[in-house]
């Protein structure tokens, strides 16, 4: 089961939208997500309700990234993952998955 913690991800919207924005005609789509992530001191990288062993893969290669450059990268889902082969998945590769969803108040 994959280790659950509470937190707010508000960079990944940010880094998203800096990343759409700052993409230029002459760089590639790597180069502007660099350039917008190496800038952070962390990122959230979050995966929707019910993650794909798809979403999650891709989260765990840009978690990667950011490591490499210098960014810590936390990777964070909208609800608890459900599919078994998910599941698995996070076990597997040692996924530390963080669990975000609505706060009551």
């Amino acid at each position: 089961m994959p280790r659950s913690r509470s937190f707010s991800p508000a960079a990944a919207f940010s880094t998203q939208s800096n990343f759409v924005l700052r993409r230029g005609a002459d760089r590639s789509p790597i180069d502007s997500h660099r350039e917008t992530v190496a800038g952070q001191n962390r990122v959230a990288l979050v995966v929707p309700e019910s993650a794909s062993i798809d979403s999650l893969a891709a989260a765990v290669g840009v978690q990667a990234l950011c490591k490499d450059w210098g960014v810590a990268g936390r990777i964070a889902a909208e609800g608890e993952v459900t599919d078994e082969d998910s599941k698995a998945f996070c076990n597997i590769f040692d996924v530390d998955l963080t669990v975000i969803g609505e706060r009551g108040g």
